[in-house]
């Protein structure tokens, strides 16, 4: 079992690698190993997530004599990968939807060109949002940093037009900055301390002047990441011509990057107050501006975005609301209404994208990849009600789920958020209330335009493996909805315990730097490696 960590990784970057070589001998053969490689990573990450359950966290070191081996001397850089509750439990929903999602695609960009180089970079997005969530040093960290950055240009770039070469050069000139920032903040840890290992820095770090600094640079980067405001400027252009299928790994990866962040802040810098109450309030603005920005839209794709946008800052303002509140009876309620938002959130704006992308393909739009789509201020569409009953009544749906009216799953994460923040400021629950409000009245205003009315043009048969997968999406949304109690128990709570609680494998680094002083026989398997690798040089 503890191999799964890695091969939940390795398997869908083999498969990247492999694709173009299959691609020689059959067009449907490449997609077969797609899927098949998918259902695969969905079975490991299911049983890896049962063992941590069942025994505890993992931790593994690549490349090393023994994985549990994570600090020996002499070697400052080692990949280390960790799994708990929470990131295995990510894990294991995010495989799900990306591979719903893989299915989707399959349907809706049957019609494109060059699938095959669009499935590569899809995959390696996965790589880089799961190895966000099993990353236990910081080398690691910036290596799926890039990797989740330049596959994300690639899906921005896909259609190679004016439109798309414009938004994907602005993608990366704001992500060299990110990468550089996540870079400096390294660099200053590891001047100081000589080890790139998460948990070792943990044990040395002294909240000096400079490791403020690090804080500030590698807290920036993963903001950048994440897209919340005010650093959500490159969300806007790369959601606008991006396919759904790429919208929908991207928010993916903004919820992978706000685990990895919480991850650093309250296992590295113990719990930095001064940069929690700075995520709480840029959160609370997020909500704000991401909903009053969408009302004024009439771009379908960056209304997702803004909403987007507005949805991570429910997920934020929980989570950093509780470390606020903590060794308070609210604190566990506050982190629980925030992470079970991030599954929400993943359904709720997932379940948004797919119907969003039906819409431009039964409307026969074939520029609704490179995105100069639809114009709600022109009436493009119309009357959709009338001929596609089920998709009119899974956006009302989505409607209920997103501005977090019963019973839907919406209401259940953001109930718990209102309840605990209430007890930390008032004001943050009116903000949270306000902006459901005001996502209530984008949605019902797409709806309005887009369903009634009378139909104004021939619309061209629902993709029925498109409108398969809203439908799963749906029945998870309706049943997480309907039995929200049982859902945390089971789910959420072990994962908030992960969260909250120090990481174990800190002690174990801390025993095996003693055994090597005490020369244990893990020294010898230490010293064996070591002599092993300075033989090779």
């Amino acid at each position: 079992m503890r191999n799964f960590i890695i091969l939940v990784i390795t398997i869908p970057l083999l498969t990247a690698f492999l694709l173009p070589l299959l691609k020689i001998f059959s067009k449907k053969l490449s997609n077969f190993c797609i899927g098949l490689n998918l259902i695969l990573i969905n079975i490991i990450s299911f049983f890896l997530y049962k063992s941590i359950l069942e025994n505890g966290n993992i931790i593994y070191s690549v490349g090393a004599s023994a994985p549990s081996i994570t600090a020996p001397s002499g070697f400052p850089i080692r990949i280390i990968l960790t799994a708990n509750a929470l990131s295995s439990f990510l894990a294991m929903f995010f495989t799900i939807i990306a591979s719903l999602t893989f299915f989707y695609s399959l349907n809706t960009l049957k019609e494109y060109a060059n699938l095959d180089k669009f499935y590569i970079l899809y995959l390696l997005l996965l790589v880089g949002i799961l190895g966000f969530l099993f990353v236990g040093d910081f080398f690691t960290l910036f290596v799926f940093y890039e990797i989740s950055s330049i596959s994300t240009a690639g899906l921005i770039v896909f259609l190679r037009n004016k439109e798309n070469f414009k938004s994907t050069f602005h993608y990366l000139s704001i992500f060299s900055i990110g990468s550089l920032f996540l870079l400096l903040g390294i660099g200053l840890l590891y001047s100081q301390y000589g080890f790139l290992n998460m948990a070792i820095i943990s044990q040395k770090i002294q909240l000096s002047f400079l490791d403020k600094i690090a804080l500030s640079f590698i807290g920036s980067a993963l903001l950048l990441k994440v897209g919340v405001f005010p650093f959500y400027f490159w969300k806007i252009e790369a959601y606008k011509v991006s396919p759904i299928s790429a919208i929908i790994l991207s928010i993916l990866s903004s919820l992978s990057a706000i685990y990895v962040m919480f991850k650093i802040v309250f296992y590295i810098f113990g719990l930095n107050i001064p940069f929690i109450i700075a995520l709480t309030l840029l959160s609370a603005l997020s909500i704000l501006f991401g909903n009053l920005l969408a009302l004024a839209q009439k771009n379908l794709k960056k209304i997702i975005a803004y909403l987007a946008i507005s949805e991570l800052g429910y997920i934020i303002l929980g989570i950093s609301s509780g470390f606020l509140m903590q060794n308070s009876k609210f604190e566990f309620n506050a982190i629980k209404g925030g992470l079970f938002h991030i599954i929400n959130d993943a359904l709720d704006i997932g379940t948004l994208s797919l119907i969003i992308g039906v819409i431009l393909y039964i409307a026969k739009i074939k520029n609704s990849l490179s995105y100069n789509s639809v114009s709600l201020q022109q009436n493009e569409i119309r009357g959709l009600a009338h001929k596609y009953p089920l998709l009119s009544i899974s956006f009302l749906l989505v409607i209920l789920a997103l501005s977090g009216l019963p019973p839907l799953n919406g209401f259940a994460s953001k109930i718990i958020i209102y309840e605990s923040i209430f007890h930390l400021n008032p004001a943050l629950t009116i903000i949270g209330v306000l902006g459901s409000i005001l996502t209530l009245a984008v949605l019902i205003k797409i709806f309005a335009l887009i369903f009634l009315g009378a139909p104004n043009r021939d619309y061209q048969p629902a993709p029925k493996i498109a409108m398969v997968v809203i439908f799963i999406f749906l029945s998870f949304m309706i049943l997480i909805g309907l039995f929200p109690m049982q859902f945390t128990n089971y789910f959420i709570n072990p994962s908030v315990k992960a969260l909250i609680s120090k990481p174990g494998y800190k002690n174990n680094i801390h025993l095996q730097q003693d055994n090597q002083e005490q020369n244990h026989s893990i020294i010898h398997l230490t010293l064996h490696s070591k002599q092993r690798y300075f033989n090779y040089i």
